[in-house]
């Protein structure tokens, strides 16, 4: 067994822009160095972002000097201070000379300081270590879909596989961005199993006017059979004709490729007891126990149903009772669905992709998280939790009880040689 290469980059320290010019997020950025030209890499990036007054912050994600696109997120803070949940996802072909960066900016014509903390930036290479179209799946859609219906879903991202084993774990990150004409209804996006045996996880959002953009994606782990299976990303407005989505991606990864994994999933909606951070309620938890010492990516999700128009939330992530990344308790963000025209009836997901490394000790992992009150019952739904080492696993299949690490069935070795790793932190 070996590491598959990767490259993360996080960041657990406030950088702020005050001017409308797009700035680097310090330190982020990963050189050409680190990728291999020609070959394919899973892209993931998180961020929480803020502005210092109730306006526009914009942030996006480069390859070279072009932004991916589906990157740019443009959101508008509800209230002075308060904090967006960032996500983006697709898979990229490495050129000649090209490195990764995130950017950010207050928005044209807005005033105050755009923030950005708690970033992270994943690449891991697929190519050579994971075979397309049998162990990894990736489609996406870069035509305009107007959303011109109140009652139709439009297909976006569409993957269709045969596992070739039964009763495997796929993880499932679909992503999409959509822009707005009007405040008149919220805009979906949900996930699409064989034509509706499942449609979760969604996200409801009212946005606001000409120009927002949201940004972000959905993740889920599926149990699959040894048949033909279908997962799409799909798109609705409540009123439409005012919602336009302009990119849609879906990727799917068999997670028994890799030597230890855990998963946590649970449907339900919860209803939140806690109103601070510092004492949260448990989202979400499970175990990983490596089989070798070594770093172990960690994706966490859930969203958040406000039942409140101007409801706020708070969530973090925990490995062993302490903070990954570091501060997120003492800085006790609040979140809003970054748009004017909160409503009741959002469902606004957030995310945290993050990356430790750990022993061959049990490691428990948590999601908690708190609202601003408890009363009419707010709560968080479709709570997601994903720990996954780097350390490929020995040919052979593993099949773990969701929410625990895999450790056997492990049949032969394969020998990968040493493999290059860039990991940089900062805070």
């Amino acid at each position: 067994m070996a590491a598959i290469p990767h490259t993360f980059t996080e960041r657990n320290t406030d950088v702020t822009n005050s001017t409308s010019t797009f700035a680097a997020v310090t330190s982020m950025a990963q050189a050409s160095g680190n990728f291999t030209v020609g070959k394919q890499y899973l892209i993931v990036a998180t961020a929480q972002v803020g502005q210092s007054t109730a306006d526009v912050v914009e942030i996006q994600l480069l390859h070279g000097s072009t932004v991916f696109e589906g990157s740019l997120g443009n959101y508008v803070s509800v209230v002075a201070g308060n904090r967006v949940s960032w996500q983006y996802m697709t898979v990229w072909t490495a050129v000649s000379g090209e490195g990764l960066d995130m950017q950010f900016r207050r928005g044209t014509g807005a005033g105050g300081t755009a923030s950005v903390n708690f970033a992270s930036l994943l690449s891991i290479q697929l190519d050579d270590y994971l075979t397309q179209n049998t162990d990894w799946y990736f489609n996406e859609s870069t035509a305009d879909q107007a959303l011109t219906t109140g009652s139709t879903w439009y297909d976006g991202g569409t993957i269709t596989f045969t596992p070739g084993t039964a009763s495997q774990d796929w993880l499932v990150i679909a992503q999409s961005a959509h822009t707005r004409t009007s405040t008149a209804a919220a805009q979906q996006s949900r996930l699409n199993l064989n034509a509706g045996s499942e449609v979760v996880p969604n996200m409801i959002l009212a946005m606001s006017g000409s120009g927002s953009i949201d940004a972000e994606f959905l993740p889920h782990i599926y149990n699959l059979p040894a048949s033909s299976t279908t997962i799409k990303q799909q798109s609705m407005c409540t009123s439409g004709a005012i919602s336009t989505r302009t990119y849609s991606n879906i990727f799917a990864m068999n997670m028994s490729k890799f030597a230890a994994y855990m998963s946590a999933y649970t449907a339900a909606d919860f209803t939140y007891t806690a109103t601070a951070i510092a004492t949260p309620d448990q989202l979400q938890t499970g175990n990983i126990t490596p089989t070798v010492t070594g770093d172990v990516w960690i994706l966490a999700f859930h969203g958040f149903d406000k039942a409140v128009a101007t409801y706020t939330n708070q969530f973090r992530v925990q490995v062993d009772g302490s903070d990954q990344p570091a501060g997120q308790t003492t800085a006790a963000y609040v979140f809003n669905a970054g748009h004017i025209t909160n409503s009741a009836g959002d469902e606004v997901v957030t995310a945290l992709s993050t990356m430790t490394s750990l022993n061959t000790s049990s490691h428990t992992i948590d999601l908690d998280g708190a609202v601003s009150s408890t009363t009419s019952s707010p709560s968080a739904q479709q709570r997601t939790l994903v720990a996954v080492t780097m350390e490929l696993a020995a040919t052979g299949t593993i099949t773990p009880t969701a929410g625990t690490s895999a450790l056997t069935g492990q049949a032969g070795r394969m020998d990968y040689g040493l493999l290059p790793l860039t990991m940089v932190r900062l805070g």
